[in-house]
């Protein structure tokens, strides 16, 4: 069986007197799934303060801010823990707009790189006179030339191949080789890992699904396949 694990993927730091004592929040993060650190690093994804705290500007809140990460008062760890997963920070938020500069500015480059990465737009660079160009988009990867010619129909039938497998996991069925009864696949927790050998034209799979039983239990289903 799987547990709600609402703290999967964060690394929590913890700052200042709070309801319980740091080595119990500690634990109960770690038991749903997340890691904390002692200090804020470069893994540290939230720092968990006291009002009093933030305040004080003290070094953790300050190294927090300079990262742009996001500073929760405690309730936001309780209310994760009660809805079994992982929360929208705003409403238990210390520092408005998530602290630092970094939270301003990412919106910014992304839309740069998403403008940047679309095949049907070239790249216009405000700032600079000579913008690195995109990359390729994944059906360009091989660029075709006189000296090439003979492997782009291998190429083409080992990627479209792919393609069609990866389009198969992500339709949001369970799959049919799935022993759990009655399974229902969690919604987000699905992938197919994709090898292709362009040599020897096969492709090879590795399906990941996450799903619940009719008793409301979780299971983490694989399977490998090759084609």
């Amino acid at each position: 069986s799987f547990h709600h694990m609402a703290f999967a993927g964060c690394t929590i730091c913890i700052t200042g007197a709070l309801s319980q004592t740091r080595g119990t929040i500690e634990k109960g993060v770690k038991t749903l799934g997340g890691s904390t650190s002692s200090s804020v690093t470069n893994a540290t994804t939230h720092l968990v303060a006291n009002p009093a705290e933030y305040a004080s500007k003290t070094a953790k809140v300050l190294a927090a801010e300079g990262k742009g990460l996001p500073i929760v008062d405690e309730e936001w760890l309780t209310a994760c823990k009660k809805a079994g997963k992982l929360l929208d920070v705003k409403k238990y938020l210390l520092n408005a707009g998530g602290g630092g500069k970094t939270p301003a500015a990412a919106p910014a480059k992304t839309a740069k790189t998403a403008k940047a990465a679309a095949p049907s737009t070239p790249p216009r660079g405000k700032k600079r006179g000579a913008p690195d160009p995109p990359s390729p988009p994944p059906a360009a990867a091989v660029t075709p030339s006189p000296s090439v010619t003979p492997q782009k129909t291998k190429v083409g039938a080992a990627r479209a191949s792919a393609d069609a497998a990866a389009k198969a996991s992500s339709s949001g069925a369970v799959d049919p080789s799935c022993p759990v009864a009655g399974a229902q696949l969690v919604d987000g927790w699905d992938c197919t890992l994709n090898q292709t050998n362009i040599g020897n034209n096969n492709n090879k799979y590795y399906i990941i699904q996450m799903v619940r039983d009719s008793a409301g239990s979780y299971h983490v289903f694989t399977r490998r396949r090759r084609r």
